[in-house]
């Protein structure tokens, strides 16, 4: 039953493994929405555009799991750390997907620098491990470029490719990573309110969108909302800070899969009291 179960989610899955991009990809829908803001960027917001390294003022490191469907073989976890150099920033990403039956790992260095008051680029250079029982495992290495133009202290838009060459797992394999091509944009109304759109578009796949929206509605509380548009995937999460650590809830919602929980600790690293 619980090899049926897999079968169809893999099956309805946007990520899908037939010459396509990893579940490591950066849709991941919840710790994206912070990236295109300069007040609620965090240590995960370079995992999606490297760019935001340079928005990142203090040493940072953050972790987020999540179960998808509600099952173990699809756990999904992320690990970040960031922290500031001149004029830029320097980020360390961990992924790994799966169980130890099939699984997926991914691991990246990034640097971001600002060029200017107006315009802030990253790139990332990552490795991945592929891994299925039966069939032995492969690895391959990617690259990530980002970069965020500030037009006014409270809107940014920016660019992101992931894996222009589409790396492939061995010379004979069908396996490879997807390119994609993102454009976001991001307003924050006020010190409390922040919105944001990312346009995406990945290989074989048609254009969508996902749009988020982050609300400080305490001095230690917040809530983020928002939609994947190609699933129709709504996503939603309360968050709690306290000194120099934050701990959010979250949870998407696939239509024909269900929900998928997910919760993501952060602590600032150089927090004063």
């Amino acid at each position: 039953m619980k090899n049926a179960l897999l079968q169809l989610v893999f099956c309805f899955s946007p990520f899908q493994m037939l010459a396509q991009n990893l579940h490591l990809s950066p849709r991941d829908l919840y710790t994206g929405i912070g990236t295109y803001s300069k007040t609620h960027c965090d240590v995960f917001s370079f995992t999606h555009n490297q760019a935001a390294l340079t928005s990142i003022e203090n040493k940072s490191v953050g972790l987020y799991a999540e179960h998808k469907f509600f099952l173990k073989e699809m756990g999904l976890y992320t690990t970040a750390v960031a922290f500031p150099v001149r004029n830029g920033g320097i980020g360390l990403q961990l992924n790994y997907f799966g169980y130890s039956e099939y699984n997926e790992s991914q691991a990246g260095i990034a640097y971001g620098k600002k060029l200017g008051k107006l315009v802030d680029l990253g790139v990332q250079f990552d490795y991945y491990h592929l891994q299925m029982a039966g069939y032995g495992s492969a690895g391959t290495i990617g690259f990530q470029v980002g970069a965020i133009f500030n037009l006014s202290d409270v809107f940014r838009v920016g660019m992101h490719v992931y894996n222009p060459a589409g790396g492939r797992f061995g010379k004979h394999s069908t396996e490879k990573l997807a390119s994609i091509y993102s454009m976001g944009l991001g307003y924050d109304l006020t010190k409390q309110v922040f919105i944001s759109t990312v346009i995406n578009k990945e290989e074989n796949r048609p254009v969508h969108f996902n749009v988020g929206l982050h609300y400080q509605f305490a001095e230690s509380f917040f809530a983020r909302v928002g939609i994947l548009t190609d699933t129709g995937s709504p996503y939603m999460g309360i968050g709690l800070l306290w000194n120099f650590f934050r701990l959010d809830v979250a949870v998407n919602y696939h239509p024909q899969l269900g929900i998928s929980p997910a919760m993501l600790l952060a602590i600032d690293l150089d927090h004063k009291e």
